[in-house]
């Protein structure tokens, strides 16, 4: 079990990863439902960004940037004009 009033006490931000349906983490409960509880599945931290992120319910994420950006491979060949490296 986490403890929520550790995360909003110890950390400024924290931005809740749950559908996009409803207040819940249930896609089926449409709108604002009442009466509800959260079930929180796991905690992330964005540690360079400083906030936490519960991951509720069935959500999946998409990974993160890479450690080395794919913009290193791209270049323009200056005699053709042609980009090379993008696929």
């Amino acid at each position: 079990h986490y403890d929520a009033l550790y995360i909003l006490h110890y950390h400024d931000t924290v931005c809740i990863a749950k559908t996009q349906y409803s207040f819940s983490c249930d896609a089926a409960a449409k709108g604002v439902p009442k009466g509800f509880r959260i079930f929180v599945r796991e905690i992330r931290s964005c540690v360079g960004a400083g906030f936490l992120y519960p991951i509720c319910g069935d959500i999946m994420t998409i990974p993160g940037l890479p450690t080395r950006p794919g913009f290193y491979d791209v270049d323009i060949d200056t005699e053709t004009g042609a980009v090379i490296g993008l696929f």
